[in-house]
């Protein structure tokens, strides 16, 4: 629902909503909608998704929600008083919830016991939020948009959770040394991990680091219950000129070359997307025959030792 303010004295349902599932609610003026108890009485309700400040003006059956989605688009979608912050930590600790996720880094004021939920099996906490949770069942994190790449806050919370993590999926990783030992401290922290997803976006003068952050999956002693890769990279802006473009392709190739070669015993699955790699080549320009027989060349030597390892390779150009 996309309601407007003040549109909700027209909505009635007689019967209560016996048979909805899933509610999400968009509006950019979250802070003043007034929502009248219209979905109190929905027995089927499992899943929400609305920001903070909506979260604690909605009249929902808590107790049975089991995923809460709610982030931050806006400024008026944060909750900002000490009354607010109780009501919405409330609510996280009543609910059953099985899927927990948030953007909101501004969130402050989190209860002085700390919060365990048993059942969260999924969650995408901002790094202020990990020291203040416990989710013992969590096997899928998902972390997002942190320029520092901080994953010191990542390996306590998993290690105070004592959890079985087997799923990380990492966006917007922007290459540096840095983050390339950062990341892979965490990596040396998650050693039953089965499924990982990296996305690395960047400047094309960052893309030098760009190896750094991926060496430590061509060694097998790292993460070695490692089934399923996923990698992306995309690059903020345009290769200027057709050899750098040229380099970063085959990069990747070699990158996921040196996964397969390394023949991690349990690895069954890789992704390789290069989309995000545009060159800004002037109308009718085409690829070198030397770069792009390059290309060629590294994507064929893939896909033959791919599949001599029995592994599923999918290229995404």
């Amino acid at each position: 629902m996309d309601p407007c303010v003040g549109v909700w004295t027209d909505i009635q349902f007689h019967n209560g909503i016996p048979f909805l599932e899933s509610l999400k609610i968009t509006c950019p003026y979250s802070h003043q909608l007034l929502v009248p108890p219209l979905f109190a009485d929905a027995p089927a309700l499992r899943k929400f998704t609305g920001a903070p400040s909506l979260v604690v003006r909605i009249a929902l059956p808590w107790t049975q929600i089991v995923e809460l989605n709610t982030h931050v688009y806006r400024t008026y979608d944060r909750i900002r008083t000490p009354e607010e912050k109780k009501c919405f930590f409330d609510i996280i600790a009543i609910a059953p919830l099985r899927l927990l996720a948030s953007n909101d880094k501004t969130m402050d004021e989190f209860p002085n016991t700390g919060i365990t939920k048993p059942d969260v099996e999924i969650a995408q906490l901002p790094p202020n939020w990990l020291p203040h949770f416990t989710l013992p069942a969590l096997r899928k994190y998902i972390h997002r948009a942190d320029a520092h790449l901080t994953t010191a806050p990542i390996r306590e919370f998993i290690l105070r959770s004592k959890c079985t993590l087997t799923h990380l999926d990492i966006r917007d990783a922007n290459p540096s040394r840095q983050k390339a030992e950062a990341l892979e401290a965490l990596f040396k922290a998650v050693p039953q991990l089965q499924e990982l997803e990296l996305y690395i976006p960047s400047n094309p003068d960052d893309m030098d680091c760009l190896p750094l952050m991926l060496q430590p999956l061509k060694n097998k002693v790292i993460l070695p219950e490692l089934r399923v890769i996923r990698l992306r990279v995309s690059a903020v802006g345009y290769f200027p000129n057709s050899s750098l473009w040229c380099g970063h392709k085959c990069l990747l190739l070699h990158v996921g070359l040196s996964i397969v070669e390394s023949k991690r015993k349990a690895l069954w699955c890789m992704e390789l997307d290069s989309r995000g790699l545009v060159w800004n080549r002037s109308e009718g320009v085409t690829l070198e025959e030397k770069l792009q027989a390059r290309i060629t060349n590294g994507r064929e030597r893939l896909l033959k030792t791919a599949d001599a390892m029995r592994i599923d390779l999918y290229l995404v150009e």
